[in-house]
């Protein structure tokens, strides 16, 4: 080859054995071999570093060539750089492990660690593209000696997702072989890493693929493929690159994407296979072969993004409005979603009365699809404020977005066409997730997207469920740029009940009917063990320890933490809009607050019989309401005696919660009615109600519920403070 033809290098490096860290990586060897044969039929010429026991990939010997290969480029150069091996994250930034890497040293760990952010050694280098492939970041990681731990801050974690200082007038780009929280895997007896075999195949001479955008969507496609046929979790091509290039960048051509033929003018059986592989089809399923034999059926699907957007509010506006003025409301919405779908390369699936599907095929089609999320709600937006729409007229949206693999189905006697699959589910569920303006996205879409737009503003990774499936579905929220996307709440569902665990559940309900707290506590535990996310076994946990705590303050109080951070905590995002989860909280809070005296607890507290009392108000929940009101009074009872400054203020107040229940609880013979008497008692006591009517209420109480703790406290605590009533 004439060395002034020669615009491809590529340099490959990989760390097949290491002194500290194991496992070793026997596959790396194989990687380098599969790579190299793939670069050189596509004019790359290679070197390589490791794939020879005679030269180990060292600290100095990785930077040595990586500096040499840089140094020696021209300017119209394609370099491309790959590294396979261990990596690990130290002080917020990202770095590769070679062979005789030290880990142990705190001071001088960075000293023995390459950055993947090589920046100032491309600042040095004249090619204008760079490429930077790293297939890490494996499953497993570990010292070899146990005895030596990591240097304070290293952790064995995933790649971050920082910014890339820009490089002066070069193109530069990492690509990862996995996204954040994805490990990069390989196949077994070390034959390949999964990325760099679908790597190798878009970038050999026989595939079709040229430009960096094509060449990521064939790897990503073959990668999709492997994953599938080895039964493992899926994995993400991941690029990190200089936003402000990131448009030509993609477009840059880095092989021919040429199809080599036989003699006879037909293309290779590689070039067949790999145009097999990457044949990602979205050609329409006749109904008819499919429901004939709809368990054997192994007809083509296809990688797709969907995005579903739901007018909010149409079911109240019709109460009040005609069918003119909703159908008005409703064609506008859907005209909007729909023109933006397809501005964005989107196909409009389907229209659902106020709801419309929108389907994105190839390459950053997840991008492609919260991108034109945000594009509609940020034209409902101009729609109203160009129209002049205010409520209840104007326009609202809510967008779920959800990737995966969908079929297309045609119905022969009318020729529609139809998209079904798990994403369309799931988005559909979504988007009833979101509230008004907003978009929910599944993590894996999210994770997907190579490049998040600067006129987004999304909320950190949350977990909820979603109603239809089993497991809780890590979401995140996106909203335009100037939405507090990060305080905005989010409301779950509840997840599906086992049959098992809902017998189990129905005995420890008889079982605390019957006062029988132990077994009751004991069912529950056995449920959590097995479901830990499980609502009612979290809440009958957090009750019957709230019920069974007492005597000495500080196991009082160990007990009160640990139904919060055990118990509560996880009913509370499971159902966020729960009074009973509110109530038992303020409850956990407030003891505390009485065992301590401290102020800030107790505030703590009433913010969170608030909470209570203003979710059971939404739900019109009437017991939840008094039994919120019953432990406000006795918030600001307790506040009245720590702060006596508002001494009567919060009296008053206290006194004005029991006069709300009085009317709530009437006709009630329950533990409600119960507590309402005790918290009644206690109030009028400390506001010098006579001691004759105090004992009445608590007599009273004690009828209510014969069982309740509060009632024998309160005469308790009367007889201490006034000497005069017997307990």
């Amino acid at each position: 080859m004439d060395e002034q033809e020669v615009k491809r290098h590529a340099l490959l490096i990989g760390v097949p054995q290491y002194d500290v860290v194991e496992p070793d990586l026997p596959v790396v060897r194989n990687d380098l071999q599969i790579l190299d044969e793939a670069l050189r039929s596509s004019r790359f010429e290679v070197r390589k570093l490791g794939d020879q026991d005679l030269y180990e990939p060292t600290y100095c010997r990785i930077r040595r060539e990586i500096r040499s290969f840089c140094a020696q480029a021209n300017e119209e150069d394609t370099l491309l750089i790959y590294f396979s091996g261990h990596g690990v994250h130290y002080d917020n930034k990202d770095y590769l492990i070679p062979s005789d890497a030290t880990l142990d040293d705190p001071v001088n760990a960075k000293e023995y660690l390459i950055p993947v952010d090589l920046s100032d050694t491309f600042d040095q280098c004249k090619a204008h593209t760079i490429l930077f492939f790293i297939d890490a970041c494996r499953e497993g990681m570990k010292l070899k000696d146990p005895k030596k731990g990591l240097a304070k801050g290293l952790e064995f974690k995933p790649w971050s997702e920082g910014e890339l200082r820009q490089v002066t007038d070069r193109e530069y780009a990492i690509v990862f072989s996995c996204g954040t929280g994805q490990v990069s895997r390989f196949a077994p007896d070390n034959q390949f890493s999964f990325f760099t075999k679908a790597l190798a195949a878009a970038l050999h001479s026989e595939h079709p693929a040229k430009s960096l955008r094509e060449i990521g969507e064939a790897t990503q496609k073959n990668l999709d493929k492997i994953t599938r046929d080895h039964k493992k979790p899926s994995q993400t091509v991941r690029v990190r690159a200089e936003f402000d290039l990131r448009l030509q960048f993609l477009e840059r051509q880095i092989c021919d994407g040429s199809k080599p033929s036989k003699p006879d003018g037909k293309p290779t059986e590689m070039a067949e296979t790999e145009a097999a592989k990457t044949a990602d089809t979205h050609e329409p399923i006749s109904v008819g072969p499919f429901t004939k034999q709809p368990a054997e059926y192994k007809g083509p699907s296809t990688h797709a993004c969907v995005l579903f957007a739901d007018l909010f509010g149409l079911t109240e506006f019709k109460l009040d409005h005609s069918e003119n003025e909703a159908a008005w409301k409703i064609v506008l919405h859907n005209s909007i979603a729909s023109d933006v779908v397809t501005m964005h390369d989107g196909i409009v699936a389907k229209h659902i009365s106020d709801r419309v599907m929108g389907v994105f095929q190839g390459y950053c089609c997840e991008e492609k699809a919260v991108t034109a999320g945000i594009a509609i709600i940020k034209k409902i937006d101009e729609a109203n404020a160009s129209r002049g729409l205010q409520y209840p007229n104007d326009l609202k949206t809510s967008i779920g977005v959800a990737c995966g693999r969908v079929w297309t189905f045609r119905y022969d006697s009318c020729g529609v066409d139809d998209c079904l699959g798990r994403p369309v589910d799931v988005a559909a569920r979504l988007c009833s997730l979101a509230g008004l303006q907003q978009l929910i996205c599944c993590e894996d879409s999210f994770q997907r997207i190579q490049f998040p737009g600067t006129d987004w503003n999304c909320s950190d990774r949350v977990e909820r469920f979603v109603e239809g499936l089993d497991d809780p579905h890590p979401i995140r929220l996106v909203v335009p740029q100037g939405y507090e996307a990060g305080e905005i709440a989010l409301n779950g569902f509840s997840r599906p009940i086992p049959k098992e665990a809902r017998a189990k559940l129905n005995q420890a309900r008889q079982f605390l009917r019957e006062k029988r707290f132990d077994r009751a506590f004991s069912l529950c535990r056995e449920i959590l063990d097995r479901d830990r996310a499980n609502f009612e076994a979290n809440v009958y946990c957090a009750q019957i320890i709230l019920h069974r705590v007492g005597g000495n303050s500080e196991n009082r109080f160990a007990a009160l933490e640990r139904i919060v951070h055990e118990y509560l905590c996880v009913a509370k995002q499971i159902r966020p809009q729960s009074s009973c989860v509110w109530r038992l909280l303020g409850w956990a809070y407030y003891l505390q607050a009485v065992d301590k005296r401290d102020s800030s607890l107790l505030s703590t507290a009433y913010d969170r019989a608030m909470m209570a009392l203003n979710c059971a108000q939404e739900h019109m929940d009437v017991n939840g309401e008094a039994q919120a009101r019953i432990l406000l009074a006795l918030v600001l009872r307790e506040q009245a005696r720590l702060d006596k400054t508002k001494c009567a203020e919060s009296l008053s107040k206290a006194n004005e919660h029991c006069g709300e229940v009085a009317n709530q609880v009437v006709g009630f013979l329950d533990r409600t009615r119960s507590d309402y008497l005790v918290a009644q008692a206690l109030v009028q006591a400390d506001m010098g109600a006579e001691l004759p009517s105090v004992e009445a209420m608590l007599d009273k109480a004690r009828i209510a519920d014969a069982q309740n703790p509060g009632v024998h406290e309160a005469l308790a605590e009367l007889y201490r403070t006034h000497k005069q009533v017997t307990p």
